[in-house]
């Protein structure tokens, strides 16, 4: 049981539309795990999310039958209702719209090859309908 539901469904509504940003088409079951707490479970830190350029590529794990990232995305913010309130949503798009935004920066920060950079640009300069700048 879940130490702390709403929390916990905020925390995978995050989890969802960073990974259909991002396009991780290898977003399946196995890479969400759980850590135990004093009276329940939690989200373990997020891991093993992997961008692919490929925007055409199908995800693993579909959205509500999508499994196409524009797709995907549209199916996530139709269902976000049942997740979270609309003004929780809009502030967790906020901060993932935000965390993208500085995607140039961290690969700077990280010494990321140009290369690197230039293959992932067109992928993360464009964010699926719905999380626009």
């Amino acid at each position: 049981m879940s130490e702390d539901p709403k929390a916990d469904r905020e925390e995978l509504f995050r989890r969802m539309a960073f990974n259909i940003a991002v396009n991780n088409t290898d977003d399946h079951l196995r890479n969400h795990g759980f850590v135990r707490g004093r009276s329940g479970w939690r989200f373990s830190p997020a891991f093993d999310v992997n961008p692919n350029p490929d925007t055409g590529a199908e995800r693993s794990t579909a959205v509500d039958g999508a499994s196409t990232r524009d797709d995907a995305m549209t199916a996530l913010l139709a269902a976000a209702e049942y997740f979270v309130q609309p003004g929780q949503r809009d502030a967790i798009l906020a901060s993932v719209r935000k965390a993208l935004g500085a995607w140039r920066e961290a690969a700077a920060a990280c010494r990321i090859a140009r290369a690197q950079v230039e293959l992932f640009a067109p992928l993360l300069d464009n964010p699926p309908q719905g999380l626009e700048v």
